[in-house]
């Protein structure tokens, strides 16, 4: 796994892919925090990371979509299936190396809370409920990326239906305007990803919303573990 983590970190940072993750959302990050925080004199962190996560699911796939197509893109799925190495070890080093690009410029916006401290009051529980929560959200969209890239012949068509799938379990709840019954709104409640954030975001810090995100990610890994190991079988 460290030999696979090792591997996908020196590609993003030998291509542009790294450099570019980190400079568009670092960017992002500062307008966000400049016009939702700063401009408009609001020091809850909490709008802050509200209008990041559409962004994530923009930028997540757009990582996502070459971690295993690029193997067949570059003709190395074949060395990577025939290689003594366990195939869950091949999806952890690709997820935590993914996970570590996101986790970069995450660390950058460490400064923001800082600044909204001096300037006003801040609740320490709900700036580490925040970080807390949009790191299980990168975790599940990374997993369900990845997963949708040991499917997918192609990155576009990979990248496309990642993000299909990912706005979709962040903004089922809405279902429930057009959908008013019990069973349906509970279901919905739990399935989505926007539910289980927000409780996070307010400082609340639920067993049950962690255990959706880091169920939700062990899944999917789960999920592409199995699809390559079938295929190491056929082939």
């Amino acid at each position: 796994m460290i030999a696979i983590f090792q591997k996908e970190m020196t590609q993003y940072f030998t291509s542009l892919m790294g450099y570019i993750f980190i400079g568009i959302f670092t960017a992002i990050s500062g307008i966000v925090f400049y016009l939702v925080n700063l401009a408009s004199l609001n020091s809850d962190i909490k709008s802050f990371f509200a209008s990041i996560i559409p962004f994530l699911i923009f930028l997540i796939p757009v990582v996502t979509m070459r971690i295993y197509a690029e193997e067949r893109k570059q003709k190395t799925e074949e060395m990577l299936l025939t290689a003594p190495v366990e195939m869950r070890d091949i999806i952890l080093g690709k997820f935590f190396a993914a996970l570590c690009l996101f986790l970069i410029p995450m660390a950058i916006t460490f400064v923001f809370p800082v600044i909204l401290h001096i300037y006003g009051t801040l609740e320490v529980y709900v700036v580490l409920g925040n970080y807390l929560g949009i790191i299980l959200v990168a975790s599940a969209f990374i997993a369900i990326g990845i997963f949708i890239s040991v499917l997918s012949e192609n990155q576009i068509i990979a990248a496309i239906l990642t993000y299909c799938v990912l706005i979709s379990i962040f903004s089922v709840n809405k279902i429930t305007m057009f959908v008013k019954h019990p069973i349906v709104e509970e279901l919905v409640s739990f399935v989505s990803v926007n539910t289980h954030y927000v409780k996070l975001s307010y400082g609340i810090l639920d067993f049950v919303d962690v255990a959706y995100f880091v169920s939700l990610t062990v899944l999917f890994l789960f999920f592409s573990t199995y699809v390559l190991d079938r295929k190491r079988v056929i082939s």
